[in-house]
């Protein structure tokens, strides 16, 4: 909040609807050009590490899966002197690949938009059930603000899924491509289901 507040002490509500990107926007208004480039290095070094831990972190998970059923099990398979997940790093990258040549990086961050929202709202959600149906288990982690803020979490999100489906219906332009991510979730779902069935 409070960086929001200061980009929009410096750029006003017109100058943030015309910069594209605030922070370097922002930057270039402070500190100059020299400003705008320092914070558009620091910016590109920031995502190449997130790039890292995502593509690092989504290849464990997939390997983890894979060991227990609930992928493919071929890859749950080490490789080498450092004991690399390969098989799900390909994976990853191939699937990767045909994301990048589907679209644009805009469409792209719209298709996943809505399933991100579905996701978060019931990984929230499942505070509600386990402390329901699990009350005596530990709870090393406190939920702060339990029941209010999770429960405003969830409401939020949900008006934000209606508002996005009611887009869709309407057929308003490219409202469709966040349905389509949720599709997408959906199949991948469906698919882990039958996968953990034959295990």
């Amino acid at each position: 909040l409070l960086l929001c507040a200061g980009f929009y002490q410096a750029l006003g509500m017109a100058g943030l609807r015309d910069a594209g990107e605030a922070g370097t926007a922002t930057a270039g208004m402070l500190g100059g050009d020299t400003g705008k480039y320092a914070i558009t290095l620091l910016i590109a070094c920031a995502l190449t590490a997130c790039t890292n831990a995502a593509i690092l972190g989504g290849a464990r998970v997939a390997y983890a899966m894979a060991l227990q059923g609930a992928l493919f099990r071929r890859l749950g398979a080490l490789e080498g002197e450092h004991r690399v997940p390969l098989r799900a790093l390909w994976l990853q990258a191939t699937l990767s690949c045909l994301l990048i040549v589907s679209g644009t990086f805009e469409q792209l961050m719209t298709m996943v938009s809505l399933a991100m929202v579905v996701t978060g709202t019931l990984t929230v959600s499942s505070v509600f059930v386990l402390r329901r149906r699990q009350p005596e288990r530990a709870r090393p982690y406190r939920a702060t603000g339990y029941p209010v803020l999770p429960g405003l979490y969830v409401v939020a999100s949900l008006v934000t899924i209606g508002i996005m489906v009611s887009r869709a219906v309407a057929g308003e332009k490219d409202a469709w491509v966040p349905i389509l991510g949720l599709v997408i979730l959906a199949a991948t779902y469906l698919l882990h289901r039958y996968l953990r069935g034959r295990q």
